[in-house]
């Protein structure tokens, strides 16, 4: 009898406890209206990406506006890279990864509703430990473009810019001259990478909530006991995981297009970066070099490896659930064994294995940051050997 009331003392203490985290989750998510970071619910919001519950005229006009940017600026420096014949190839890139840029915002806007839906969601797994985090890293991102046009005004050759940029309208004044330079670089790499990374950044922190809340139900299967972990603990279990499929499946619908352009945008960025640290530069545009090498090329790589590492984590812990639940299920019906326990266990491994997908054409893993690292050196080889 004190054995079985030990027993039943313990088993009420795990259930209080993973009952009083649930209950921390949801006030914080009650503090925190918007399921995701205060600085990245607001840029979202102004770029038209969710739908406004209010609709004022000011939000409207900030959305509009914005689109009216990115549509008009991406045409505008497509034409300022036309009129370029320096690289064809360098070009086509830097158009295409425009192009993408252009595309994911367009459909983000589109599809507006189910992102404001899917936000809702993520209310019931805030997590506000990171968002210090994050919110560091929107003022990071958005400090960027004001970083790269002082730099790129300060080296570049002022005349001969300004008169690329305004369509060979050759340009005296000097202060003109800097001013023209700066908004017109600042504008091109707001649309690129700036609103990609915002994205970006959204998409892969939906991505590690998913993967925090998986890991926080493992954890909570390897504190049950042997004796602990009965029918109605396995269907707690059970309840949880499907409220993430729900959560994952939303996430799916929403950007399994957007992600797929992302990706592209930032690849064709890196491939950009690495032909242009392959081809002959001039000693005078060096440090602008280095500027595009760095800030285009190191940001977008930084940005699809974060893609693919964070939606690829989720196939993993997956793995990682159905394995701590089968070790702990196994080991129950060694010594009690019954008929509903059976069905439970039969119920959580015929669920498919869930992954992130860009269009059903591929599965994002981990191991897709091999496959195109492999691509770019084959790339990089391929214009090494045409040079030489």
């Amino acid at each position: 009898m004190e054995r079985r009331y030990e027993n039943f003392v313990s088993q009420r203490r795990i259930l209080v406890m993973a009952d009083t985290s649930s209950f921390t989750l949801i006030s914080e998510s009650r503090r925190h209206r918007n399921g995701t970071s205060k600085f990245l619910s607001i840029l979202i919001r102004l770029a038209g990406l969710t739908e406004d519950s209010k609709k004022s005229v000011r939000t409207q006009i900030l959305s509009i506006s914005f689109g009216s940017l990115i549509t008009f600026g991406t045409l505008d420096v497509w034409i300022y890279i036309v009129l370029q014949v320096k690289n064809v190839i360098l070009n086509l890139t830097v158009l295409s990864a425009l192009a993408c840029s252009m595309i994911t915002w367009h459909w983000m806007n589109r599809n507006r509703k189910q992102l404001s839906v899917l936000l809702k969601k993520f209310r019931g797994i805030y997590s506000s430990s990171s968002e210090n985090r994050i919110n560091i890293i929107v003022i990071f991102i958005l400090c960027l473009p004001l970083l790269y046009s002082v730099l790129f005004t300060i080296f570049c050759n002022r005349p001969k810019e300004a008169s690329f940029h305004g369509y060979g309208i050759k340009m005296s004044d000097p202060t003109f001259q800097i001013i023209f330079i700066f908004t017109k670089q600042w504008i091109s790499y707001f649309i690129f990478p700036t609103f990609t990374n915002v994205v970006t950044l959204l998409y892969c922190d939906m991505c590690l909530k998913c993967s925090a809340q998986l890991n926080r139900i493992i954890q909570q299967i390897n504190h049950f006991s042997t004796e602990a972990f009965g029918p109605s603990e396995q269907i707690n279990i059970l309840r949880c995981v499907s409220k993430i499929d729900d959560i994952l499946e939303s996430v799916q619908e929403v950007f399994s297009v957007p992600s797929l352009f992302l990706i592209a945008a930032n690849f064709l960025s890196c491939m950009y970066a690495l032909g242009m640290f392959l081809d002959v530069v001039p000693y005078s545009e060096y440090i602008l070099f280095i500027t595009d090498f760095l800030l285009y090329g190191g940001i977008s790589f930084t940005a699809w490896t974060f893609i693919l590492w964070a939606a690829g984590g989720l196939p993993v812990k997956m793995d990682e659930l159905k394995k701590s639940f089968h070790k702990k299920a196994q080991l129950r019906l060694i010594f009690r064994s019954t008929l509903s326990e059976q069905q439970i266990i039969r119920e959580m491994f015929v669920k498919r294995q869930f992954s992130f997908t860009a269009c059903d054409l591929f599965s994002y893993r981990r191991s897709t940051i091999l496959a195109l690292l492999g691509t770019l050196l084959t790339y990089a080889f391929l214009v090494f050997s045409s040079h030489h």
